[in-house]
């Protein structure tokens, strides 16, 4: 018997270290690469809705929640008005962060893992086949960052609470509450960045409970103990998709961030593990290429059997984009994905106004940029056949320049300006 490949995991989370165990049960070489250490506190919800045990026996992971707690009732508040009391339509589990990535990373070595924890490895140095990207949000960028999101997240004890799961609803945010072990609650916010306020931990959570309106909780927060070594703040959040740039696979918050307020965000971790989890096992036992086993998390096994379904010409999501094309351009053929369509633009030269574009592709086809002034005639401008570089003839100013920026990602460039008499098309064909 063949000796498997070895998967590497970057980001010890809970996506990460659950694919990681999940493929240790199934005897998969694996190295995780964590930037920090085990125990840390995490901005989380720490309660887990849309995931059960049945789940989490079949990650290997289970053990981890023996003594995890089981929430039946949630009260919201809008404002200063209560507006639902009722029992949840089925528990919820709730474990401390603290606890619970301390309890996977040790099940991890203990079946036989290799943990590399303080090892930040950049993404653009890293071009390897059997590599999962499970490293959370990716950052939003520093215009929008501005007005993004903020998480704020501390332990408290000794607070009294109104039910198991408390919400506050304020303008531009909201406070949830939620016990994680015995007198030990989890006070966790979300809220649009407000740069005008000050203050840093209890005082920067207490001035967005009251610029969102969220008066009738802190009171009963100020009588409460806070443990300073919980508090923790992330901000700079992004939930727009995210283009890739790279073959790695990517799963958990590292895919792309659930819409806040859904409750799902810590099972979606769990989920894509698991779907992740036998794709890999495939290519480790070298019974698919690393293509083929990013491919096959997006469909069931008789999907895959259905190229009406998942065949290259199949339109899977309806987005009009046929999935040969979205797996080239390394998007999701299970997502709409016009985000993922070439971004375009207008740069200055010396001529004037010339468009601009780029995307992301896929190393294991051959794609060719095309061009035309009548929609009828096509000429080639550029080649790159399986990831070998784009060969570009020179033809003057109206040379199409291409730049393969790093990783996948390629920037086209048209010399002649958008108000050049004669029109031109571009057209990017791709064959596999």
């Amino acid at each position: 018997m063949s000796r498997k490949q070895t998967a590497v995991i970057f980001g010890g989370g809970l996506s990460g270290l659950s694919l990681a165990i999940a493929l240790r049960q199934r005897n998969v070489p694996v190295e995780l690469h964590e930037a920090g250490n085990y125990p840390r506190h995490r901005v989380c919800g720490e309660f887990i809705a849309g995931a059960d045990m049945p789940l989490f026996e079949k990650l290997g992971i289970k053990s981890a929640f023996d003594d995890a707690l089981s929430l039946k009732t949630t009260v919201w508040h809008c404002g200063q008005r209560q507006v639902l009391d009722e029992q949840l339509p089925s528990p919820v589990v709730s474990i401390s962060r603290y606890t619970l990535d301390e309890r996977l990373s040790r099940i991890f070595t203990e079946t036989g893992g290799v943990l590399h924890c303080g090892s930040r490895i950049q993404e653009d140095g890293v071009e390897r086949e059997g590599s999962v990207w499970s490293t959370g949000r990716r950052l939003a960028n520093q215009v929008s960052s501005k007005n993004g999101w903020i998480g704020l997240k501390c332990h408290m004890s000794g607070l009294s609470m109104k039910s198991d799961l408390e919400f506050y609803i304020g303008r531009r945010g909201y406070l949830g509450i939620s016990p994680v072990s015995k007198d030990r609650y989890n006070v966790c916010a979300l809220f649009r960045v407000n740069s005008g306020l000050p203050g840093t931990k209890q005082d920067l959570l207490y001035g967005y409970l009251e610029d969102n309106g969220i008066h009738n909780v802190r009171a009963r927060m100020e009588e409460a103990k806070v443990d300073p070594e919980s508090w923790c703040a992330v901000a700079g959040m992004n939930y727009r998709k995210v283009r890739n740039e790279n073959t790695g696979m990517r799963i958990g918050d590292q895919f792309g961030l659930i819409a806040p307020l859904t409750g799902n965000g810590m099972s979606i971790a769990f989920v894509s593990a698991a779907l992740a989890a036998p794709s890999i096992e495939l290519w480790a036992s070298n019974k698919c290429t690393w293509q083929e086993a990013i491919r096959t998390i997006h469909f069931t096994t008789e999907e895959l059997l259905d190229l009406a379904i998942s065949g290259d010409e199949a339109d899977a999501d309806f987005d009009g984009l046929p999935n040969g094309i979205e797996y080239v351009l390394l998007s999701n053929p299970r997502i709409p994905s016009g985000f993922f369509a070439p971004n375009n633009s207008l740069s200055v030269n010396e001529m004037g106004d010339a468009f601009v574009y780029d995307f992301s592709r896929n190393l294991d086809a051959t794609i060719t940029i095309e061009e035309s002034v009548d929609l009828t005639a096509w000429t080639v401008i550029a080649t790159s056949v399986n990831g070998s570089p784009f060969q570009t003839p020179l033809q003057g100013y109206t040379t199409t320049e291409v730049i393969e920026v790093g990783g996948n990602l390629v920037n086209v460039r048209l010399s002649s300006p958008v108000t050049f008499p004669t029109g031109k098309f571009q057209r990017i064909m791709v064959v596999r």
